[in-house]
């Protein structure tokens, strides 16, 4: 249980401040996973595709993601 709490804490600190739920959201998946399609995030985060869209251009925005043809990752 200790690791879980330490982990959770350590994605927090990591997370930029000011994102929408759904860009949160979409920023962490990306971030551990590496990168997808928006339909990939859509059956991955159960989150309607009209929704993703808002928060992937403003991660774009902000620099939080690029893209590369029909996929999307957090810059390393």
């Amino acid at each position: 249980m200790t690791a879980l709490k330490a982990r959770s804490r350590t994605t927090r600190a990591r997370l930029p401040a000011g994102l929408s739920p759904t860009g949160k959201l979409v920023y962490l998946y990306l971030a551990e996973r590496g990168s997808a399609t928006v339909s990939d995030l859509k059956t991955a985060l159960g989150v309607p595709q009209i929704r993703l869209y808002p928060a992937i251009d403003a991660l774009e925005r902000k620099n939080l993601l690029e893209r590369a043809g029909d996929e999307f990752a957090v810059p390393r």
